[in-house]
């Protein structure tokens, strides 16, 4: 048997059956062009006509000794064909696989070692997708597709998985043919929905006969009795349950062709999900809102995964008495039922919520980046709301971590992009604490949340940010993200992550890219002054360095409430005493007519950029290092709460440009009460 033959034996017969001649014709592919090991890779495409895959072939450019090899094909998301643990590399399915035009079929497969783990594939790579390749002389182009494990080792089943991208292709034969024959098929709209459901049938059958199909037989609710003779018809399903439905087709030429599918209409199947928000500061009191679909009959609330119902309202309150604000339920359980009793479905997840807003990233997962100790990504965010917000917390992912772990935000005016690994060019916003057990995966990433030191302002506008995550101990960590599309916006009107340039991922804090396009997952924790009413403050714009390589900075010290001072903490960056002018505006737009921020290259100091209007100003004689405290006295005056102001400090220092001054960093400030 072909287990017992030697390792160089085993590569001889995969040698030869590889000259074994497919079934079919070979879809052209990209040369190869390297070996990259770890995840499975392949490609992806939109079928432009009727076809059948024949058979699938390895080749074997990144085979080792001992390797077998693999091959799965998903077809509109649907696994089709999966065959692993082959000495040789043609993979045959057991029957053709019908591609109609218009699906969208997914083809990865890669060489394994005889143990598999999740990173032990072995891949031919190729040219970058799209390729442009024809099918059936049907021009099509393959783009980069992948599974992020070893499809060889059975772990790959819990995995993520991505097609359509740029990048490399895992080169993977395919052998088609033309269609020939008559085979049953059909779709159902709606296929899933409350009861009464009203579904419309219609024949999407393939024959090679030129008269067509003659007459169809449909049964629709799998209870043996033929419903309608039409080619397409409409049938209403009264009650929950899920439904098998058959069609049988005839023509003149070919036998007839029957099709059942399992589960093709579902009726009251109910997804459970809900949404949490805070009742009003202070108080520990949050709003759990059902947001199931259809709507429930019954709910079932375990707030804190001890195993006991603890509310059996449809959208109760939940009291937090520490009173925190941000809520953090590690495991929480909503068990809904659907109408009619059919069908019932449970929502486990651990539950972060603050104040008023949560702007959500991708939380997929499928995929990470390893660093040792600090690894993070660069994007982007928009705030869209008028007054601007507070950011006080973030839920960030990893996998296979356990550990407890510095988070550090980063803020640049504008984009990231071109700021990636130049530390001058950001800003430290915010930064906290998380602790992860370490059992996360990479389709089903572990998050934890951030509780800010201190919460941060940002006005409104647009910014770059810089996410890293640091082990205490100094490990490496995988921490979760999603491959692109680079565009996608997510988050809601008030704050949108990442809505242009194209995110990346670094091994290294503050350091260059080293993959891209890499979406952050997690989600952002924010508040606005006008529900809230909270004071805030922190960096919307960077300063530029003096005259020893050292940007300027003004931290916060003390936040601006009513009655109290607002402190800012000054570290010119120089080793000698220097005069600092603190400017104080009303505006980050415009200043004496002029657009802000203003690049003082005009007065001979090119790459300061003056981001407040100088409203007011104020001078302060700081000595080397931090401990500078500039304060400004808050009215107690309710009629301020809210108020936004700016402060933006001017650093004497003669040898750095004609001007004699550089600038800081710009912070905003939002008072509260």
């Amino acid at each position: 048997m072909i287990k017992n033959l030697c390792p160089a034996a085993i590569a001889m017969f995969a040698v030869a059956s590889s000259l074994v001649a497919q079934t079919g014709n070979q879809v052209t592919i990209p040369p190869h062009n390297n070996v990259y090991n770890g995840f499975s890779r392949g490609y992806s495409f939109t079928a432009g006509g009727d076809f059948f895959i024949q058979d699938t072939e390895l080749p074997l450019d990144a085979q080792q000794v001992g390797d077998t090899a693999g091959v799965r094909i998903s077809v509109n998301g649907t696994e089709v064909f999966y065959s692993v643990g082959n000495a040789a590399a043609i993979m045959t399915p057991p029957a053709p696989i019908q591609i109609f035009t218009g699906d969208l079929v997914e083809v990865v497969g890669n060489w394994s070692p005889a143990t598999t783990g999740n990173f032990s594939a072995h891949n031919s790579y190729g040219l970058s997708g799209p390729f442009a390749t024809t099918i059936e002389g049907v021009a099509t182009n393959l783009d980069r597709a992948g599974v992020q494990w070893d499809i060889g080792d059975p772990g790959y089943a819990t995995a993520g998985s991505f097609n359509g991208l740029t990048g490399s292709l895992g080169r993977v034969w395919i052998y088609t043919t033309p269609p020939a024959g008559l085979f049953a098929s059909f779709s159902a709209s709606p296929s899933t929905g409350a009861s009464p459901l009203s579904v419309t049938f219609t024949d999407t059958s393939f024959t090679s006969d030129p008269g067509g199909v003659t007459s169809w037989a449909w049964d629709f609710d799998g209870d043996g009795v033929i419903d309608s003779t039409n080619s397409t018809d409409t049938f209403v399903y009264p009650a929950c349950g899920s439904y098998d439905v058959t069609l049988t087709v005839t023509d003149a030429t070919h036998p007839t062709s029957t099709t059942t599918v399992v589960g093709a209409v579902v009726v009251d199947q109910v997804v459970a999900d809900f949404t949490v928000a805070e009742i009003a500061p202070g108080t520990g009191l949050w709003q759990f809102t059902d947001t199931s679909a259809p709507t429930p009959t019954s709910w079932a609330w375990d707030f804190d995964g001890d195993g006991t119902v603890d509310d059996t309202n449809q959208n109760p309150v939940y009291f937090d008495p520490s009173l925190s604000p941000i809520l953090s339920l590690p495991t929480c359980t909503l068990t809904v039922t659907g109408q009619g009793g059919c069908f019932s479905d449970t929502l486990v997840r651990s539950v972060s919520a603050t104040g008023y807003g949560v702007a959500n990233g991708p939380m997929g997962g499928g995929n990470g980046t390893a660093g040792t100790p600090a690894v993070g990504t660069y994007w982007d965010i928009s705030v869209g709301v008028a007054e601007g917000l507070t950011i006080n917390g973030a839920e960030c992912g990893v996998y296979g971590f356990a550990g407890t772990a510095d988070v550090r935000i980063y803020i640049t005016p504008g984009t990231h992009v071109g700021n990636e690994g130049n530390a001058n060019a950001w800003t430290l916003a915010g930064e906290g604490t998380v602790t992860f057990t370490g059992t996360g995966t990479v389709g089903a990433p572990e998050f934890g949340t951030v509780a800010l030191n201190q919460p941060f302002y940002l006005p409104a506008g647009d910014y770059g940010v810089a996410f890293y995550q640091i082990d205490q101990a100094g490990g490496p960590m995988q921490v979760s993200y999603t491959n692109g599309p680079a565009n996608a916006p997510y988050g809601n009107a008030d704050l949108t992550i990442h809505p242009n340039g194209v995110g990346c991922s670094s091994v290294s804090e503050l350091g260059p890219c080293a993959f891209q396009p890499r979406l952050w997952n997690g989600r952002l924790l924010y508040e606005t002054c006008t529900l809230s009413s909270n004071a805030s403050a922190g960096t919307y714009s960077n300063g530029c360095a003096n005259s020893a390589g050292v940007v300027p900075s003004m931290s916060v010290a003390s936040l601006p409430q009513l009655g109290t001072n607002y402190d800012l903490d000054v570290d010119t960056g120089l080793a000698a005493p220097s005069a600092v002018v603190i400017a104080i505006g009303t505006s980050k737009d415009i200043y004496n007519g002029l657009p802000l921020p203003l690049d003082l290259a005009i007065l001979g100091a090119p790459g300061c950029n003056l981001a407040t209007s100088a409203d007011a100003t104020s001078l302060l004689i700081a000595a080397p290092g931090p401990g500078n405290i500039w304060s400004f006295a808050v009215p107690n005056n309710p009629a301020l709460t809210c108020f936004t102001f700016y402060q933006q400090a001017a650093v004497l220092d003669i040898p750095a440009n004609a001007f004699g001054f550089v600038l800081s960093n710009a912070t905003a400030a939002v008072v509260g009460n």
